[in-house]
């Protein structure tokens, strides 16, 4: 498929756009106004204006809420998504999955309108990998960190991150509860905050990019411009960014920056669930996924 066969219509475009625009700027009005309160001289500033800026900067900062949580899919699910291979090995599980619901992760921000998270499965298939053992548990000790991530689609690496820490998890009340306002801050930070270690691969063939997020710190074996071909070894599975647990987030996007980026569709190319063979397609929430080993892929 080519790129025109991936674009997300112009409306969703601009909207994104505008809600890249219109966080940063109200977040600063907000900030200025407060500090103009606090520090300028009445006679200096006068009412009108030290009311207004910050008056100002919540409104714009109610519009990128707004904008982002629209519940709405802007592609449709009769648009030909992009098909790209399984960037993991083993077994794993769906969680936030488009095929539940659009926006996946709640919210259009960050390309992550159509996003999945792979989330590593524990040795006795119980339960998701870093559900047990306490609610801020270092991250290695969880069974599925560090499992390798790999190239889900031909294409030139365009950025790389590297250096962010991989935190505790977060789970439980107390552990959920420390993330919401984590998320908040990280929201405001921007998209390494969030994403946490990451690569993000231009797409050969089509004008889209893909991010994989939350990789181990020190991890990454590529660099900027290097080619890589599907499968290839990009790093491993961490806890960096915005995250609960050793997770992969993976996103398809229209643009390389992902503060103004408009999520797109994409499927992977097969996988085996539930005795099945399936091709492209993405698993759903709780549904586990196993990657299909080289040797036998069609």
């Amino acid at each position: 498929m080519t790129g025109h066969d991936h674009e997300p219509p112009r409306w969703f475009v601009a909207m994104v756009r505008c809600r890249g625009v219109t966080g940063p700027v109200g977040f600063a009005l907000m900030i200025v106004g407060v500090a103009v309160a606090a520090l300028a001289p009445p006679e200096l500033v006068p009412g009108p204006v030290r009311l207004g800026v910050p008056i100002a900067g919540v409104v714009l900062m109610c519009l990128t809420l707004f904008l982002s949580v629209l519940p709405l899919d802007p592609v449709g699910p009769a648009a030909p998504p992009r098909i790209l291979r399984v960037p993991v090995d083993g077994e794993w599980e769906g969680c936030n999955s488009p095929v539940d619901g659009v926006p996946s992760h709640g919210t259009h921000g960050y390309g992550q309108t159509y996003a999945i998270d792979l989330v590593p499965r524990d040795e006795d298939r119980s339960r998701p990998t870093g559900q047990r053992g306490g609610s801020f548990r270092r991250p290695e000790t969880v069974p599925g960190f560090g499992k390798p991530v790999r190239a889900p689609s031909e294409g030139t690496v365009l950025a790389v991150h590297d250096r962010s820490r991989d935190h505790r998890v977060r789970q439980g009340r107390l552990g959920h509860a420390v993330l919401a306002v984590e998320s908040m801050a990280r929201e405001l930070a921007g998209r390494r905050a969030l994403l946490g270690n990451h690569i993000v691969l231009a797409c050969a063939g089509s004008d889209t990019y893909v991010v994989l997020a939350h990789l181990r710190r020190g991890s990454t074996t590529v660099r900027v411009g290097d080619r890589v071909q599907p499968g290839q070894l990009l790093g491993h599975c961490g806890n960096s960014g915005n995250t609960t647990t050793p997770h992969l987030h993976i996103q398809l996007m229209e643009h390389p920056r992902a503060s103004v980026a408009a999520g797109l569709r994409f499927v992977f190319d097969e996988f085996d669930s539930r005795g099945e063979r399936r091709h492209a397609a993405l698993p759903a929430n709780g549904e586990l996924m196993r990657a299909v080993p080289t040797s036998e892929s069609r």
